[in-house]
């Protein structure tokens, strides 16, 4: 497995405070289109109070720019390179590489003044490479879900070590949820912390003016149905009981994965086509639009830090039933939803049955305004942007 950075650089206003740039373990590439997009979104979040940068250097071929989305604001600086048997010759090819792009950047763009990584193992070792030969500060974003308990993932000792060496000259360290922060203390990283939510887009994800009214219930499950991940089985053993006493609803299913063993799991469970429909992928917008239609949202997964697509669906106005994984339960509270223990089908089942018949229940204004409040591009960039002035005030 090969790991690469991404360093992102965008200018937004011409009164930004700091030169702020992004670097992320995790990236769009014409492989994994998805990949990271939710660090796209902090660095636009941040962007809204600074200038911002990114580059990208990638062993994966690069995504086209137009099937980027970013800001028209963000200048993307991206190296491609090709990938050698030996980790260690690829690590200092990748630091060879990355302080290239720092140079150019520096050159082009000004004077950078902090340092934004994204997923601590390596982005944090190219930060801190960068540090130690510029005195340039950084903070650490993280999204990874590795450290939590229903996901713990075994590492080799040296990524242990050289995880925790990155993560210990940060300046702050900044999970997506307090569950996160915990696991990661669990983990052994000792820091500073600073819980600073994912970000959504309010452009795309917003209210309609009426609630949809329509006699089919429409669902709404978006994941990329890893089932171990996502338990995306466990929706359609229930749904598949459910259509049996019940006809007024229709899931729909909407994923970047593997569509068809989820097709061919809903067809041997005897899902009838007008109880599930299955779309690949859509935009943000487009995407906003389903959740508009819909009328609910379900979460069945076994573990999650803060999925991006419950904060959208709420900002569209729609409650959800979610499993008591990650730092969902932070936000998803009984006013806004149903939360029910990670693979409990009885319990999914009875959720399902009474969000049917009570969904209209939930203020749609209040779910939106929490999620507008909350995770707004205003919202996350001010919090980004008081990090970053009080880790360099300290440097001076």
């Amino acid at each position: 497995m090969f790991y690469f950075v991404s360093i992102t650089i965008f200018q937004v206003m011409d009164n930004h405070n700091y030169h702020v740039l992004f670097i992320s373990s995790w990236f769009p590439s014409e492989q994994e289109p998805f990949s990271g997009n939710f660090v796209i979104r902090h660095a636009e979040a941040a962007a809204k109070y600074n200038k911002v940068s990114i580059a990208n250097v990638s062993y994966a071929p690069l995504i086209d720019k137009a099937n980027l989305s970013i800001i028209p604001e963000i200048k993307l600086f991206e190296k491609q390179i090709k990938p050698y048997r030996l980790k260690p010759v690829n690590f200092i090819r990748t630091l060879y590489y990355y302080w290239k792009l720092y140079k150019k950047i520096n050159v082009e763009e000004g004077k950078i003044d902090i340092i934004h990584a994204n997923v601590i193992f390596p982005a944090s070792l190219i930060a801190l490479f960068i540090k130690k030969i510029t005195g340039i500060p950084y903070i650490i974003s993280e999204h990874w879900t590795g450290y939590l308990s229903a996901n713990k993932v075994k590492r080799p000792l040296y990524v242990k070590l050289l995880a925790a060496l990155g993560a210990s000259n940060a300046s702050c360290l900044c999970p997506v949820t307090e569950n996160l922060k915990e696991a990661m203390q669990n983990a052994g990283f000792k820091n500073s912390y600073k819980v600073i939510p994912n970000v959504l887009n309010l452009q795309h994800f917003f209210i309609a003016d009426k609630a949809p009214d329509n006699d089919i219930k429409q669902i709404i499950h978006v994941s990329n149905l890893k089932n171990e991940h996502k338990n995306i089985n466990g929706i359609i053993d229930v749904l598949a009981r459910l259509c049996k006493v019940r006809q007024d609803f229709m899931l729909k299913i909407i994923s970047d994965g593997d569509i068809e063993r989820v097709k061919d799991y809903a067809l041997k469970k005897e899902l009838p086509d007008n109880h599930v429909e299955f779309h690949t992928a859509l935009s943000p917008a487009k995407l906003g639009e389903v959740f508009r239609a819909s009328h609910f949202m379900v979460l069945f997964s076994n573990y999650e830090n803060l999925p991006c697509v419950l904060i959208e669906a709420m900002a569209c106005g729609i409650p959800a039933i979610s499993t008591d994984v990650g730092g969902i339960k932070e936000h998803l509270t009984p006013d806004k939803g149903i939360i029910i223990e990670a693979k409990d089908e009885s319990a999914l089942e009875d959720a399902i049955n009474h969000m049917l018949d009570h969904y209209e229940s939930y203020d749609r204004e209040a779910l939106h305004s929490y999620s507008a409040n909350k995770f707004s591009y205003e919202a996350v960039g001010s919090s980004f942007s008081s990090l970053y002035k009080q880790v360099i005030n300290k440097m001076l």
